[in-house]
């Protein structure tokens, strides 16, 4: 496996998907230099084999608006010749709306190629890709000597990694090590300590980690995510926490609602567990209006807890909950995580490494001390 640096030259400052459309960076350089390189530059530093391209567009570097994909200027003279970048790089799908809306698949191909890329991830026609790579080569308009670079850095990479020696893995070892109680304890420490309150306000989740008593949990999450809050449920119930789980769905309606309205009404104190995430093509990465509505109406009648498990941006729609945890993603280990805070199992300790408005980078209310 190879470590992969993305999407470069960097993607955070921006508001468009660059599934749908071409997202445009208006940092100058000075910006870009202090802020966007500067992870790049570290995971080069620490040998990092590979790096992404983002199709977005960055007049600073490239003065027009060419796709970084596309760029020379990103891809060959900032990325290889600035930062001396020289393992593979590799473009994001070519088949995003981003390239597909403004370029054939054949030339999207042939200028990922020409601007330093040695591998194009998933061309909108394969075969038509290819062809206008050959005629490229063909016709000159693609250098023998650019073509030979590419592949030299491929064959060198599998050399690297034994590939010519033993191309494939034993499936059945893939448990035994990566499923070892190590890993699974290393997974629970690392998304225990990564557990950040934002606030707790009205002190729910400190009462709900001093005493049990009965909770309502109401879990969303988009259809790829059948079990969320599922584990957090079952840890809660065998830690003798009182549980009555609903779920919530994209789709739901106000029958949907109403269900989760009288589990609500049915018990004292509510968590609820949202993992809202990015999906390609979505162009949104938001809860339901409805659901925002039902949180911060319970949250303005009893004690409520709001837990993200993908996005930390849901106080934008609930701006006025008064407990707030992240747990950064919806694994396995974080629902345990989750469900350990709750308990009062593990200390919460984590602090933003974003900006949360109003709360600045490493804020972090701190609950050093747990009582398993």
């Amino acid at each position: 496996m190879l470590a992969t640096l993305k999407h470069f030259p960097g993607h955070g400052d921006t508001r468009v998907d660059s599934h749908i459309a071409l997202p445009v960076v208006t940092s100058d350089y000075a910006g870009l230099d202090s802020l966007e390189l500067v992870p790049f530059r570290a995971g080069i530093r620490a040998g990092a084999g590979v790096v992404m391209s983002a199709h977005l567009a960055v007049p600073a570097i490239t003065g027009s608006s060419t796709p970084a994909t596309l760029s020379p200027a990103v891809l060959t003279a900032l990325l290889r010749d600035s930062l001396r970048f020289g393992g593979l790089v590799v473009t994001d799908a070519l088949t995003m709306g981003a390239i597909v809306s403004q370029f054939g698949p054949g030339e999207a191909a042939v200028q990922a190629f020409l601007a330093g890329s040695d591998l194009l991830l998933m061309p909108a026609n394969p075969d038509s890709a290819i062809a206008a790579l050959v005629a490229g080569v063909a016709s000159s308009r693609v250098p023998a000597a650019r073509l030979d670079a590419s592949v030299r850095r491929v064959l060198e990479i599998k050399r690297q990694l034994g590939l010519f020696t033993r191309r494939t893995v034993a499936l059945d070892s893939i448990m035994p090590i990566v499923g070892s109680k190590r890993f699974l304890d290393a997974a629970d420490d690392l998304a225990a300590r990564s557990l950040t309150l934002v606030r707790d306000a009205g002190g729910a989740l400190h009462a709900m980690r001093a005493r049990r008593g009965r909770t309502a949990l109401i879990a969303y999450a988009d259809e790829q995510n059948s079990s969320v809050g599922q584990r957090i449920a079952d840890a809660m119930r065998d830690g003798g926490e009182g549980i009555d789980y609903f779920r919530l769905w994209p789709m739901s309606g106000s029958a949907s609602y109403d269900s989760a309205r009288a589990a609500i009404a049915r018990q004292p104190r509510v968590v609820f567990v949202a993992n809202v995430r990015p999906i390609s093509g979505k162009g949104t990465i938001v809860l339901p209006d409805s659901l925002a509505r039902l949180i911060t109406v319970t949250d303005s009648v009893k004690p409520t807890v709001l837990v993200a498990l993908g996005s930390p941006y849901l106080l934008d729609q609930t701006p006025t909950v008064k407990s707030y945890l992240i747990a950064w993603s919806g694994v396995r280990a974080a629902e345990r995580a989750v469900a350990r805070a709750l308990l009062d199992q593990v200390p919460v300790t984590g602090r933003l490494p974003i900006r949360l408005p109003p709360y600045p980078v490493g804020h972090g209310v701190m609950i050093p001390d747990a009582h398993p």
